[in-house]
């Protein structure tokens, strides 16, 4: 399934991913391709993917995602990502 995380400036993530995960603001869920379309708004925090069986993460400052089809769409005022959990935890934070 196609992951884009949009922010207004720019995409952060467009990636081909196996599973999504993410806090809305009625607790924590996770996507996989065949799941029902689904809408929710997103608390600040992180978003977890899984990418050729790699678990990696951005943080978002709240947002809304969008599950339609084989795309997940995250639009977001700002997003951060790097390379390691901790890193993203830093920028988070910062």
């Amino acid at each position: 399934m196609k992951l884009r995380v949009i922010v207004p400036t720019h995409v952060e993530i467009d990636e081909e991913v196996e599973i999504v995960t993410a806090q809305g603001t009625e607790g924590a869920f996770g996507l996989l391709p065949n799941h029902v379309d689904f809408v929710s708004p997103l608390v600040p925090g992180l978003v977890g993917y899984r990418q050729g069986g790699a678990e990696r993460f951005v943080g978002v400052d709240g947002g809304l995602l969008v599950k339609r089809g084989d795309e997940v769409m995250v639009a977001t005022p700002r997003a951060s990502s790097a390379a390691s959990l901790g890193e993203v935890k830093r920028l988070v934070h910062e």
